[in-house]
């Protein structure tokens, strides 16, 4: 099932497979987010093989992943009726609708699969994630966490938690 609210002409939303590793990693690099290309491949595997687990999309334009969203359950914890989201735009890109499409489509699986919560974690000073999520129901949980993501540079940066529920 796809969620096509939006659509936008020369783009393809679909799951993503084990070699677009390399083209997610550069696109979360682009916003300030390293990913281990090695350890990304087998959560694509793995949610190709069971999508009750969680769910890989990309975004391609003219054969180039510009987007990528990921949720995925913490099955190991128990937590199956709640999954983390990321998601990440190629900043050149960002504001056109892609983040909708994208989130729109985990939100859609994630109610089929049985998840009743998303929580996404972004950081404080990222304007365009926090419009984003706000216009796809999330709300924020915890304006300014006692966690902090740390970018390739060793940045560290505030994050805040939004929650969306659904069903």
């Amino acid at each position: 099932m796809m969620y096509s609210e939006t659509t936008i002409v020369g783009m393809e939303v679909r799951q993503a497979r084990a070699g677009d590793a390399g083209a997610i990693c550069a696109v979360a690099l682009s916003n300030g987010i390293a990913l281990d290309r090695d350890a990304l491949r087998p959560g694509l595997r793995a949610c190709a093989l069971d999508a009750s687990i969680g769910r890989h999309l990309v975004a391609v334009m003219r054969g180039a992943v510009v987007g990528h969203a990921m949720a995925a359950r913490n099955m190991a914890a128990g937590f199956t009726h709640t999954a983390n989201l990321a998601v990440s735009i190629a900043p050149a890109l960002q504001r056109r609708g892609i983040g909708s499409i994208l989130v729109g489509t985990i939100k859609s699986w994630a109610t089929g699969a049985g998840v009743c919560r998303l929580i996404a974690i972004c950081d404080i000073e990222n304007l365009a994630a926090r419009s984003l999520f706000a216009s796809q129901g999330f709300l924020c949980e915890a304006p300014a966490m006692l966690a902090y993501r740390q970018d390739e540079n060793g940045a560290r940066h505030v994050c805040a938690q939004l929650a969306c529920i659904l069903g």
